[in-house]
């Protein structure tokens, strides 16, 4: 990382996303909407990045996460909901789905009611 004083313009591509999640999940909005949040960032802004959300959760704070990283999801959410075709086919809790499963209702592969 350059000298901290620096512009957040001219860091990399991942630092420059570990300061803008730090700054975000710095603040304790009451919703936190996140957008493919950890792709690009190494293990380690990952897990700073998880850390944090949990710090949320303590806290009584929600985060939405959506991301194609269907097993990060299950491994640290507390719901999953799969949303195709403009609306959401299910909300089940991690215990109760599996990657595979998630993969055939994105697909198409199995029909929700």
């Amino acid at each position: 990382m350059k000298n901290f004083r620096d512009p957040v313009e001219t860091l990399s591509g991942g630092n420059m996303q570990r300061a803008y999640i730090g700054r975000i999940l710095g603040r304790l909005d009451r919703l936190l909407i996140a957008l493919h949040p950890t792709v690009g960032l190494d293990p380690r802004g990952v897990k700073l990045f998880f850390e944090k959300v949990f710090e949320r959760r303590r806290r009584g704070l929600t985060t939405m996460i959506f991301s194609p990283n269907v097993k990060e999801l299950l491994a640290v959410c507390d719901r999953v909901s799969v949303y195709a075709g403009g609306r959401i086919l299910g909300t089940y809790r991690p215990s109760e789905i599996t990657v595979e499963k998630l993969g055939m209702m994105l697909s198409g592969l199995i029909q929700v009611a």
